[in-house]
């Protein structure tokens, strides 16, 4: 499956076919108590399917674990932590840790080191791990550094070939077929067909006949990014720098026509109902691949604190989701930025800063936009420090804001009535601070805020995306 905020405002295209709406935006909140000299990086391995969004984090020093995510309207709520990566003792994390994620159905796929976990969810926050050993006659090392899950069917490399597995009727998983190759990567299932793309330039394709795989494309160096989407394929060729989209014809895969790029090397794409996001020079692209007209352009959220010139990206067929390397406080490295492709939700808070800067203090203003069918509604908002998972529940709504020993939760109350536009606007005062000073606890601290519309009779009715605004600054 597809393994690989701002308002509206932001995120307008060139042209307004198609414009993708904003769901969410984060990055994990610091851990309370966290040791100072470990620092987090939020990604880049990360995959995404359904309404399931799994993160690799890794933490200096410390194991790396895998974030699990829900959606719930708006906002990705965390489910769990899956911790499939011990640490090995003089061995480099490169050697030892996959770098790959999958999500499929529901379940996680996790590669590990001479393993595969596939995880199921069996209660809130709670994940099993099935454990897949390496098979007796698979061929090469690294069993487990890159795997692919869709149904019945796991696509698993060594580094010397592709391991096709089916699940049986006893659960188990055996060992179908295998594929002789050099340092297969990033394999991916879409139905019936298989990409797999190979270290040096090469890509490969199989398709499925009820349990038979057979290769029907081999494309010699130089290739790089291949992306599938069912019954079509999308890479860039570095010979010619172009984007180039094959379609499966037959048992045959026939190139179409080419769009030529120019300045950098794209450096993420992804491929989702005849739609192609790619990242390059810093900007997040979309073309039509049917007619190569360009769609328009993704502007980063909050330019001033990330970019996507070191972007990583996933894509299913209703959510797209980018993670950058923007380091919004000091221990935390990257953010995820994830876009409903149907258009169907936006974003209803609009916080004026993603950071601040305590030495200086200001206003932070938080625009409430409900729209016109909800005007006069009464509102309340809330702000949470410890983040907005796993949240709570009013009236049958999940409030997307931590608030067990937030001190913050307590202080940041906010209620009034939409006015006949459905708007409403918060002015929050970050007092400046200097050293000594008791707040200077908030350095590198995220304020979460969202609200939530209440009507008599009905209760909650509505409930907003969370708006993340780090307090950053060199106070002690």
């Amino acid at each position: 499956m597809r393994s690989l905020f701002r308002p509206s405002l932001l995120l307008a295209f060139a042209f307004p076919v198609h414009a993708q709406e904003f769901t969410s935006i984060f990055w994990p909140p610091r851990d309370v108590g966290a040791i100072e000299r470990f620092g987090e990086f939020f990604g880049p391995s990360l995959a995404v399917g359904g309404d399931v969004l799994a993160v690799r984090d890794t933490r200096d020093g410390e194991n790396t674990f895998v974030r699990v995510y829900l959606r719930e309207g708006l906002n990705w709520i965390e489910d769990g932590r899956l911790a499939p990566y011990p640490r090995t003792p003089f061995v480099p994390d490169s050697l030892d840790l996959a770098d790959c994620l999958d999500v499929d159905a529901g379940r996680v796929l996790v590669g590990a080191r001479e393993r595969v976990l596939l995880y199921h969810r069996v209660a809130a926050r709670q994940w099993v791990a099935e454990e897949i050993p390496r098979p007796a006659h698979v061929t090469g090392n690294g069993f487990g550094l890159f795997a692919a899950l869709s149904g019945d069917w796991m696509a698993v490399t060594t580094e010397s070939a592709l391991d096709l597995l089916q699940r049986q009727g006893n659960g188990t998983w055996a060992l179908m077929q295998e594929f002789p190759m050099t340092f297969p990567i990033r394999p991916d299932i879409d139905g019936s067909n298989l990409m797999v793309p190979c270290f040096g330039g090469e890509v490969r394709v199989l398709h499925r006949n009820g349990a038979t795989w057979n290769e029907e494309l081999h494309l010699a160096p130089y290739w790089d990014l291949p992306a599938l989407d069912g019954e079509r394929m999308c890479a860039v060729d570095l010979l010619t720098l172009q984007y180039r989209v094959f379609e499966r014809v037959g048992t045959s895969w026939v190139p179409g026509a080419g769009l030529r790029f120019h300045g950098e090397r794209p450096s993420a794409l992804g491929f989702s109902d005849e739609r192609m996001y790619v990242t390059q020079g810093g900007k997040l692209r979309v073309f039509d691949v049917a007619s190569w007209g360009e769609l328009g352009e993704i502007p980063a959220p909050f330019p001033s604190l990330c970019s996507f010139s070191r972007a990583s990206l996933a894509v299913d067929q209703k959510t797209l989701v980018v993670q950058t390397t923007a380091k919004p406080v000091e221990h935390t490295l990257g953010e995820l930025s994830t876009f409903d492709l149907s258009g169907a939700t936006r974003a209803t808070l609009h916080a004026s800063h993603a950071q601040m800067e305590l030495e200086s203090g200001g206003t932070l203003t938080l625009e409430l936009d409900a729209g016109p069918a909800n005007a006069g509604k009464a509102w309340f908002l809330g702000g949470s420090l410890t983040g907005s998972s796993p949240g709570f529940r009013l009236a049958g709504k999940r409030i997307p804001l931590d608030r067990r020993a937030d001190p913050y939760f307590d202080l940041c109350r906010y209620r009034g009535r939409l006015d006949g536009a459905g708007r409403a606007s918060i002015a929050i005062q970050i007092p400046a601070l200097a050293p000594g000073d008791p707040l200077c606890f908030l350095k590198d601290r995220t304020l979460h805020h969202a609200f939530f519309l209440w009507e008599r009779g009905r209760g909650v009715t509505n409930v907003s995306n969370v708006a993340p605004t780090a307090l950053v600054g060199r106070i002690q």
